[in-house]
């Protein structure tokens, strides 16, 4: 239900930014935007973390993946934590939010949780991409966390607090996209629309990806590959990019290797 489905390298992520997103350009206005492995700082974004040890013991680090070693096609930014809040903002100008407010506008974000703790319940605030509005505060969210195992990932809106079970480890993208005339709010999952809210007006004052709450259960990493909020005259909604196939193992690989050469010693003899 959620399969990737267009094949765009995202290893050239901002070539493949521009041409899914971006065709629109004359007529709509990116104004927060968090591409591949670019580090959010040089972008405009603001880092807020905890101070390593605060909590005895707790620590961060943030990096490139370029490309993901776990997906091959996908460049991204990777938060990795123990104890810790871990975030990026971008706060929208008044000129930006009154666009929005008459315009609409569209957020979209590419993500993957790789670990979190396997507690048998939903932790919200540990991988998160938010944006905050007049109006609803911190609703215009989605959170991932673990589903039903530890190779499972479900996706929370808050707007209605629905949770989506959407399959194993990988990258989903996210859209949130505002149609100013309606009063409405089209939620996606890949290509797959979730759901269409009735908001009424709705104007995005910040935006803010990574982990937001203190819980033992944020420990390990999560990546994320787009960020983006749009506003004005926007196109269609473009498909989702093809994230690449996830890497063997290296016990995978090796298993793998042994009955190759298995085959092969049958065959010579």
């Amino acid at each position: 239900m959620f399969s990737s489905k267009c094949s765009i390298p995202w290893t050239t992520v901002a070539v493949g930014f521009c041409v899914v997103v971006c065709v629109s350009a004359a007529q709509a206005a990116v104004v927060s935007s968090h591409v591949g492995a670019n580090d959010p700082t040089t972008e405009g974004w603001s880092l807020t973390k905890s101070v390593d040890n605060t909590f005895g013991g707790n620590w961060s680090t943030v990096g490139p993946l370029s490309p993901d070693p776990d997906f091959d096609l996908t460049n991204s930014w990777q938060i990795d934590h123990y104890l810790s809040e871990v975030w990026y903002s971008d706060p929208l100008t008044v000129l930006q939010q009154n666009d929005a407010a008459a315009n609409g506008w569209r957020f979209t974000g590419i993500f993957r949780l790789e670990e979190a703790l396997d507690n048998a319940t939903f932790d919200n605030g540990i991988c998160d991409l938010i944006v905050i509005t007049s109006q609803l505060g911190f609703s215009v969210r989605v959170s991932m966390d673990l589903g039903a195992t530890a190779a499972d990932r479900t996706i929370r809106n808050r707007i209605d607090n629905t949770y989506n079970n959407v399959g194993g480890d990988s990258y989903y993208r996210v859209i949130f996209n505002y149609n100013v005339g309606a009063g409405t709010v089209d939620y996606y999952i890949n290509d797959t629309l979730i759901n269409t809210f009735a908001t009424g007006a709705l104007t995005p004052t910040e935006v803010r990806f990574g982990s937001i709450n203190f819980d033992s259960a944020n420990d390990g990493p999560k990546d994320y590959a787009l960020v983006t909020l749009e506003t004005g005259a926007l196109g269609p909604i473009p498909p989702t990019p093809d994230f690449g196939d996830p890497v063997p193992e290296p016990a995978t690989l090796g298993l793998f290797g042994l009955g190759l050469a298995a085959v092969l010693s049958r065959r010579r003899s």
